[in-house]
Parts: C-alpha cells; structure tokens; sequence
C-alpha cells in the first residue's frame, strides 16, 4: 500500500486531469504531440524489495510505445486536454494486481 512517505516528488491530484493512462510512460517528444495544447504530467510506480510502489515526476520514457501510442489515440480525439501518465509498464507489458491496485488507490487517495 503507498504511504505518504513513500512518494519522490509529489503531484497533488487535482481535478486538474481529464484523462489518466496506465501504460508504459509516454514520449512527449513525438512528432504527434507538436503543436498540441495538451499538458502531461508523469509518475513513475516501481516496485522495490518491500512491495511498495514508488513514483517519480517527468521520467516516464517510453521505450515500449505503447503508452506513447495509446496517448496519441486519445490526443488526436480530444482537444485542450490534462493528461496524468502513470507509468507502470517497463521491459514488459505485465504488473502484478497488487501493484495495479495500489496505483488505482493512489489515484482515488483523497487529500
């Protein structure tokens, strides 16, 4: 279960968001994404010897592309949008239900 102490770098969740991706992190460098009006945060989650998941803000390369594409798909149909890009996915595109559960709570915490 995350715990406050458990977060690097904190992102307060707002009702800033339109839309939050669980996926592979994205690359907001892309061709698609110039000239976009989108703002996207990222988070990091990583598992450590304990079980608990960390994050870390503007970090989330995406070197599978899943998330980058996933991103495009949902930038190209929106206009003006927020996006959270909680990166969960890193060599493979599995994680663990417990991690997937804290993730969702972590993103449902209430202030």
């Amino acid at each position: 279960m995350c715990t406050q102490d458990d977060y690097i770098g904190r992102i307060e969740m707002k009702d800033k968001y339109d839309v939050v991706i669980i996926d592979s992190g994205v690359n907001i460098d892309h061709p698609f994404f110039k000239d976009k009006n989108i703002m996207i945060d990222e988070v990091e989650f990583h598992y450590n010897e304990n079980g608990i998941y960390k994050y870390k803000t503007n970090s989330c390369n995406d070197r599978i592309g899943h998330g980058t594409a996933v991103t495009s798909i949902i930038v190209e149909n929106m206009q003006n949008i927020s996006v959270l890009m909680i990166k969960a996915f890193f060599a493979e595109m599995y994680i663990d239900e417990d991690a997937l559960i804290d993730i969702l709570n972590w993103i449902n915490r209430k202030e």
